[in-house]
């Protein structure tokens, strides 16, 4: 019941400020829905939100009741024709809304405000958005295709930088490979090299030891040999001296006591 005094006295305020739209308003139904999340109109008559309503303030309550009475007062809904929904809403919004700001009323915040909509009417306010976003619509499609265009042929360059980078990652690694395996080559050579070297020479040493020690036992042995020879003349030289030496004394001996036995025999 207070709801309804409330939207009267709405009305009643709209009736005062606009007189004229009071025809439009004995014929039409102002309709509770709960599915409608605001307030709109369908040409004939209004439905709106009991809980919008009761959350905005008196003056933005007045502002949007008056817009959609006007919206049934000028026939918009039913002038629309073959003409774009969108475009021509925000067209007849507009024109209303500039209305009521030329007669002192504030536009609430979210509400279509276009200065260029005062003075117009909603068939040339529509003409003037359509061409508008022809054109926006035709940059829209150029920067479309150009991005599609720039987007492959960015992509192709990226995919054959890529390409190059792979075989170029490809040739290094097989270079690397390369280069590796004849490293490795080189140093299993080098190394083989290395171990032949050090066993010849590790041969070379020991027939070099073997022969060195081969001529000291020669040298030792012919040594030992000289010396044993040396020293069995030397044995029997002195033997031999010594054996001349007792002959040479027997025989003198005997040659003087046969002397002596001669003498005395020629004494006696």
């Amino acid at each position: 019941m207070k709801q309804n005094l409330e939207f009267q006295h709405v009305k009643d305020l709209i009736l005062a400020k606009f007189p004229l739209l009071g025809v439009h308003m004995a014929s039409m139904k102002f309709v509770k829905s709960y599915s409608c999340p605001t307030m709109r109109t369908d040409g004939q008559n209004v439905y709106y939100s009991p809980h919008f309503f009761n959350s905005i303030p008196l003056e933005t309550r007045c502002f949007v009741l008056t817009h959609e009475v006007m919206h049934i007062a000028f026939n918009h809904v039913m002038r629309l024709g073959d003409r774009d929904p969108f475009l021509w809403n925000i067209a007849t919004d507009a024109v209303v809304n500039q209305i009521l700001k030329a007669e002192g009323w504030k536009i609430p915040e979210g509400l279509v405000d276009i200065e260029e909509a005062r003075d117009k009417s909603a068939d040339d306010m529509y003409d003037i958005l359509k061409k508008r976003f022809e054109k926006e619509q035709e940059k829209l499609n150029k920067l479309r295709g150009q991005n599609a265009q720039g987007g492959q042929g960015s992509q192709g360059g990226q995919n054959s930088q890529s390409q190059q980078n792979s075989q170029g990652q490809q040739s290094a690694q097989g270079g690397q490979g390369s280069q590796g395996q004849q490293g490795a080559q080189s140093q299993q050579g080098a190394q083989g090299q290395q171990n032949s070297q050090g066993g010849q020479n590790a041969q070379a040493g020991q027939n070099s030891q073997g022969q060195q020690g081969s001529q000291s036992q020669q040298n030792s042995q012919g040594q030992q040999g000289s010396q044993g020879q040396q020293g069995s003349q030397g044995g029997q030289n002195s033997q031999g001296q010594q054996g001349s030496q007792s002959q040479q004394n027997s025989q003198g001996q005997q040659g003087s006591q046969g002397q002596q036995g001669s003498q005395g025999g020629q004494n006696s």
